[in-house]
């Protein structure tokens, strides 16, 4: 499958969970990734919602992202469109970034 891969959502993962990424049409999302700055350990949570589905979890429930550490989603997955990725985080510091492209 042949796409340009670009930076499609990034920000900070919020305390309270909410949508990072609406996927506007049928997308590749290549990798997730979160990075914590803070000088404490995170919990979080990254959920995928198919539209008209409840949210299923991506990774283990608050999972531990050390202080200043790196994670990243392998491998790479679909959404169609108006599926959304969610998220969040028990510190403001961690920053997010979905990387991926829309299918020709």
């Amino acid at each position: 499958m042949i796409y340009a891969a670009k930076i499609l959502a990034s920000g900070q993962l919020p305390l309270a969970k909410a949508t990072l990424f609406t996927a506007q049409a049928d997308s590749v999302i290549k990798s997730v990734f979160l990075v914590n700055t803070n000088v404490a350990n995170a919990g979080v949570n990254i959920y995928l919602k198919k539209l008209g589905s409840t949210e299923r979890r991506i990774i283990p429930m608050n999972m531990v992202l050390g202080t200043r550490f790196q994670w990243e989603t392998i491998p790479e997955f679909s959404m169609e469109a108006e599926d959304t990725i969610e998220g969040d985080s028990t510190v403001v510091s961690v920053d997010y970034s979905i990387v991926g492209g829309i299918v020709p």
